[in-house]
């Protein structure tokens, strides 16, 4: 497996047959190397994938709200960086 993990959300047919909505795949060699703080870090990152909607009660996989290059989040706090993305994506809907 070439990466960390795999999160997809089951057919309705597999989900019915095993009760299972969601199927995470973990790269077991990667995540035996890490210690127990970064596996901390790699399970949190994968539920953040999950998200459900109370209102319409459905479960889905959503992508990560960040995507840039490391170095500007190393240069920025991320604080900073979320800021601008906001009134980005406010200009771009008006």
């Amino acid at each position: 497996m070439k990466k960390a993990y795999d999160i997809k959300k089951t057919s309705p047919m597999y989900e019915y047959l095993t009760g299972f909505h969601i199927i995470v795949v973990i790269n077991e060699d990667l995540f035996d190397m890490l210690d127990d703080g970064l596996r901390t870090i790699v399970i949190e990152e994968i539920l953040a994938h999950i998200h459900y909607d109370m209102d319409k009660d459905k479960l889905s996989i959503v992508q990560p709200d960040i995507n840039t290059f490391s170095g500007i989040l190393q240069k920025y706090d991320v604080k900073r960086f979320m800021e601008i993305k906001e009134i980005i994506s406010t200009y771009l809907q008006g």
